[in-house]
């Protein structure tokens, strides 16, 4: 595994296989490993199992081409903004 300048960890294999199941070993300041799954991962094993599976990536197609080209009209900097927050205890 590598270490990039941002801080992130990459590794390359060709061992994987699509349909393959898969968790991160991650060892903790304690020295303990634990087994974490995929917060990003797009899939996942049926109940009770919680391993992420290996698999393409559907190609998105963006629909935001109006939004786009009204931005490069205008210039974004000079129009108001909406900012929503929301805060439940």
């Amino acid at each position: 595994m590598k270490k990039n300048n941002f801080g992130i960890w990459t590794i390359i294999t060709r061992k994987p296989q699509k349909g393959q199941l898969y968790k991160f070993l991650v060892k903790q300041a304690d020295g303990e490993e634990v087994m974490k799954i995929d917060p990003m991962a797009v899939q996942f094993e049926s109940r009770p199992g919680s391993a992420a599976i290996i698999t393409k990536l559907p190609q998105k197609h963006w629909h935001d081409g109006a939004y786009i080209g009204r931005n490069k009209q205008t210039n974004r900097f000079l129009r108001p903004i909406r900012v929503t927050a929301k805060h439940l205890l």
